[in-house]
């Protein structure tokens, strides 16, 4: 849970008073009161990487509904992990993970009338509609059934509401077996074992995307700033003064736009409130200027004027804007060709355009390959963003507003007001008119404002705070006094009568326009509340207070908070004390402020204590370090209650104490790691990792960590191993630190195995020298757990090649080939293919491979024979193992065939003659399955380029001429196009030629011709291939070239 969830729980507590017989009762909650501070330091503030997301639900079905706002990166997400478990880095249960776009889905690619599978979608969007066998329609059924396929569904929710009906009883299928779908609204109505949000960027991210922006910009650049790390503080602190664009730079995507956008400008930005509307205004003016200097050096331009060319932007920018408003009008992302025709001629545009209008850069064609005007009838289009298309149709609506059909826009504006879609919308048209017409403002407001209305009249009197929260100084005095008037009074008869859902809408249209909460008449409401004399109405209203941005709480409100820290009742003083530290960090009272929690830091009430560390670990940085803190500091480290403890060792880390702890405060860190509670031996070991070489020479800390390496509770190992990971590399007993490291790497949980890890990797030779250590990591590299595998990859590579190559982690990998599970066996094939490059593997591994390739599961082959592909020609000296390769060529299993001529694929460049592979390959030509047979025409193309094929192989290249499959026998003349001249001499092979040249399909006839061409000057010897060629030349003359 973030840290405003956390303030909103510290202050929604059950109402208690402490008096003599109840202060006892606290000793009972001791144990609510640390679990409620474990969740805070370990949940939802870290995140969950990619390939554990599934790790609670290992003995079912795993269904998982990723949610997310618009450009967040859930498609950037499914791409992401897609190609990671490509490069067999995640997930390795599955055989085969299929990513489907749903948005590709359509009418125009799927055919209305048809009854698709499954497996249709993976043909349609992969293999470009090719046949499979119908072992291969088996095989794909048999392995979505157990479960080892994945099916990842990105934008289901707009897919369930505009996809063709066909089509979604398909993907309805799909939802049977294994999968991930994503979607915008985290209530969508699919069964999921686990929902997750994906949040965006948290705030550290931000900071750090646009350093690494800039620092890639100037390396990329023939002029490289000489200011880029101040760019990127410039625009770091910009976002931060304005809550609107800070939280729209959490989505990735916009967060590019926006380093773009400020990477490029050459001119100052207005001093006044700028705004996500005067973002996309400026991004829209730099993509005009960009495509009119792209225009004037093209060959269509040469002979415009610049007037000319902005004239035609203008024309432009008004279909962009038509076109959106066309899709908002019917609620819809994709743009179906029908709405592009009626905008283009609206517009009064031709077909000729088309490519124009893609060139500006916010439309994009579906599909990308096919963008020709004459084609345009199939396509559909799509805006760059979503945001890009609401900020158009507002654009359309402002332009709408004073012309003669303002009634279509009117009209709309009534009719949906109140749909959400449409809510970003308004937003931008009341922005756009304070920058281009503030007379409009009154006009939308009043065209908003006007009947119908909700019978409540909430969602109306939320709609204008959104709309106009930011542009009200725009309004005309009567309804500026209408907006503030109906804004007050929901926020009194929300926060009097205690009724939480109005306090949720509202408090989500307050953070949308924290500009509102500046103006004094807002400030002056809570000032007011707060002046009531009532234990209920004092709890709502700093309840409410503590959940918005406020930028500049007056002078007046501060006080008026500081004054409930002192009340009677200790629900008010908790409340008022989790508020104050909420408003100091952006108010000027930080000196009272910290003056009155120091003092609380001695209240009798342990919460009190608690929440007052809190409030000062909150206010951090912005609070003066001085002595008073530090000897503050040494006195709460001796506090008796265990979560008071617990949160100073966090003010500790957020005050940035690392330079001014002294010895004093290090004793106590590690007296603290004595302790008998694990949540308080957990935040000592945080608190010492923050102060990180400063506790390197305090002996008694870091026997404390060492000790605590082997506490009974897992998550005190974990922390241990962290500390001493980030300490370790300065310590005068590296040495000793590693061992202890070592022999966590043997602990039975992964978390602490994993954490063991990382610290390891951060210990440099003296950890590679430790045979313990290696060991360790070798036997982690073929873990069954996901995570902890790349953490002992990552470790190996940053401990440098020595380590990869490390004589005992060879040693472990090899081990584990034998292990008894199949699992570690296959995770160690797997470890041994990624580390090939580094490591030249000897001959005991190459015949523990050969042994697993006698397995008998499949899923051991196929790892065996990809390890083997990997080591490549360091295998060939095995004859065994190329002998058992060519055998599996006729395994029963397509993965093993594949797998087996995967791997031969890597020897055989060496091994060409060898006799017996060519007989298997020939064989194969012969199997039902299309797929295997294109694979065995490969390799013998790839054999036939270095040496003679055989007599046996020529047949059986004749006799696949004569192959049902028109799509083979064009493959087979490819390949004998390949090898050449060499084939002239097979008379077998040259007859079945001359037979084939008489094929009833063309495309075969002209394959044919080509590869009798590429045999050369020979094949005029053969007079069947002669007399065949010249049939065709009378009877066909179109394919005569």
């Amino acid at each position: 849970m973030d840290d405003q969830e956390q303030k909103e729980k510290n202050l929604t507590k059950q109402n208690r008073s402490y008096g003599k017989q109840e202060r006892d009762s606290q000793k009972q909650k001791f144990n609510t009161k640390l679990s409620s501070i474990y969740q805070k330091i370990h949940s939802v503030t870290s995140s969950i990487s990619a390939e554990s997301i599934f790790d609670k639900y290992k003995d079912h079905a795993k269904k998982l509904l990723l949610c997310g706002r618009t450009g967040i990166g859930k498609s950037t997400f499914c791409k992401y992990v897609t190609y990671r478990w490509a490069k067999d880095e995640i997930w390795s249960k599955y055989e085969l993970v299929v990513l489907i776009c749903l948005r590709n889905l359509t009418n125009e690619r799927y055919s209305a009338d048809i009854e698709y599978t499954p497996i249709h979608l993976l043909k349609t969007e992969y293999l470009y509609g090719k046949d499979l066998s119908s072992e291969t329609y088996e095989l794909f059924d048999q392995q979505c059934d157990e479960g080892k396929i994945l099916w990842i569904l990105d934008g289901y929710d707009e897919f369930q509401a505009n996809g063709p009906q066909n089509l979604k009883k398909t993907v309805e299928l799909v939802t049977q077996y294994d999968y991930i779908v994503t979607c915008r609204l985290q209530n969508f109505p699919l069964m999921s074992d686990v929902k997750m949000e994906m949040i965006g960027f948290i705030d550290d991210d931000i900071s750090r995307y646009v350093a690494q922006f800039f620092e890639q910009t100037d390396k990329t650049s023939e002029q490289p700033s000489k200011n880029t790390s101040f760019k990127h503080e410039d625009l770091v602190k910009f976002l931060r003064r304005r809550p609107m664009l800070w939280d729209v730079a959490h989505i990735p995507l916009l967060l590019e736009l926006i380093c773009n956008f400020w990477g490029n400008r050459d001119y100052q930005l207005p001093t006044d409130d700028f705004t996500i509307t005067t973002l996309y205004t400026h991004l829209i003016q730099q993509l005009h200027e960009r495509y009119l200097r792209v225009r004037k050096n093209s060959n269509k331009a040469n002979n415009t004027s610049a007037k000319t060319s902005d004239a035609f932007v203008k024309i432009l920018l008004q279909f962009h804007e038509t076109l959106a408003f066309y899709a908002m009008s019917s609620n819809e992302m994709i743009i179906t060709p029908d709405m592009f025709k009626k905008a283009l001629e609206q517009n009064k545009l031709s077909l000729q355009y088309h490519l124009e209008l893609l060139s500006f850069g916010i439309l994009k064609a579906f599909d990308p390959r096919n963008v020709k005007s004459d084609d345009l009838a199939k396509q559909s289009h799509y805006f760059l963003h979503r945001s890009f298309q609401e900020f158009f149709a507002a654009r359309y609506i402002v332009r709408q507003l004073d012309s003669s059909n303002s009634k279509q826009v009117i009209d709309f504006i009534k009719e949906y007001k109140y749909d959400q879609q449409l809510t970003p919308v308004l937003i931008f048209t009341s922005e756009l008119c304070a920058l281009e017409d503030q007379k409009q403002i009154t006009t939308l407001y009043s065209i908003i404002d006007d009947t119908p209305r909700d019978l409540l009249g909430l969602q109306h009197t939320k709609l204008l705070i959104e709309c106009f929260g930011g542009t009200f100084i725009h309004l005309k005095p009567q309804k500026k006094s209408n907006f503030f008037d109906s804004t007050i009074e929901w926020l009194q008869i929300s926060i009097m009568d205690s009724h939480y859902t109005v306090i949720d809408h509202l408090k989500s249209s307050l953070k949308r326009q924290p500009r509102l909460l500046e103006e004094e008449k807002i400030q002056n409401t809570f000032i007011s509340l707060l002046s009531i004399d009532n234990i209920k109405t004092l709890y709502e209203t700093l309840r409410f207070i503590s959940m918005l941005p406020f930028q500049q709480p007056s002078k007046l409100l501060v006080q008026k908070i500081q004054k409930t820290c002192s009340h009677e009742s200790n629900d008010i003083k908790e409340a008022g004390i989790t508020v104050l530290a909420h408003l100091v960090a952006t108010a000027n009272e930080k000196d009272s402020v910290r003056k009155l929690l120091l003092e609380l830091l001695h209240n009798k009430e342990a919460t009190i204590r608690q929440l007052a560390w809190d409030a000062l670990g909150e206010i951090g940085k912005k609070v003066e370090w001085t002595e008073r803190i530090v000897d503050e500091l040494r006195q709460g480290l001796n506090e008796q209650e265990d979560y008071v403890r617990v949160a100073v060792c966090h003010a500790l880390i957020s005050l940035d104490a690392k330079t001014d702890c002294d010895e004093e405060i290090l004793v106590g860190l590690s007296d603290t790691l004595t302790h008998k509670n694990e949540i308080v031996k957990i935040a000592a070991c945080e608190a010492l990792a923050y102060i990180g070489e400063n506790a390197v020479d305090n002996l008694q800390a870091m026997k404390g960590l060492e000790k605590l390496l082997s506490d009974p509770n897992d998550d005190v190992r974990k922390s241990a191993c962290e500390a001493l990971g980030k300490i370790g590399e300065r310590a005068l007993s590296k040495k000793q630190i590693i061992k202890q490291l070592a022999i966590a790497l043997n602990d039975p949980t992964d978390d602490v195995r994993q954490s063991a890890c990382e610290a390891l990797s951060k210990l440099g030779q003296d950890a590679v020298e430790n045979k313990e250590a290696m060991a360790g990591l070798g036997r982690q590299l073929s873990d069954q757990n996901d995570h902890l595998r790349l953490s002992a990859q990552g470790a190996l590579k940053k401990l440098g090649e020595k380590a990869a190559s490390n004589e005992h982690i060879m040693c472990e990998l090899i081990k584990a080939l034998t292990h008894e599970n199949d699992v570690v066996k296959i995770e160690a094939c797997r470890a041994i293919a990624q580390l090939s490059k580094q490591v030249l593997w000897d001959t005991q591994a190459v015949a523990k491979l050969e042994d697993l390739l006698r397995n008998s599961k499949d899923e051991v082959i196929v790892a065996a024979c990809h390890a083997l592909h990997q080591i490549g020609e360091r295998a060939t000296s095995n004859e065994k193992v190329k002998s058992r390769l060519v055998d599996l060529l006729s395994h029963k299993s397509y993965q093993v065939r594949c797998g087996a001529h995967t791997a031969l694929n890597a020897i055989v460049e060496k091994e060409a003659t060898i006799e017996l592979v060519m007989r298997r390959l020939t064989e194969m030509l012969s199997d039902p399955n299309i797929d295997f047979k294109k694979a065995a025409l490969h390799a013998l193309e790839k054999i036939g380029k270095n040496t003679e094929l055989n007599e046996n192989v020529m047949s059986g290249l004749a006799a696949a001429l004569k192959d049902s499959n028109d799509e083979f026998k064009i493959l087979v003349c490819r390949v004998v196009s390949g090898i050449g001249e060499k084939v002239a001499s097979n008379e077998k092979l040259m007859n079945a030629l001359a037979e084939a040249i008489k094929d009833p399909n063309d495309e075969v006839k002209i394959a044919v011709c080509h590869a009798v061409k590429e045999v050369g000057g020979k094949v005029a010897s053969n007079e069947k291939v002669m007399t065949s060629l010249g049939e065709t030349l009378f009877n066909k003359g179109d394919i005569k070239n």
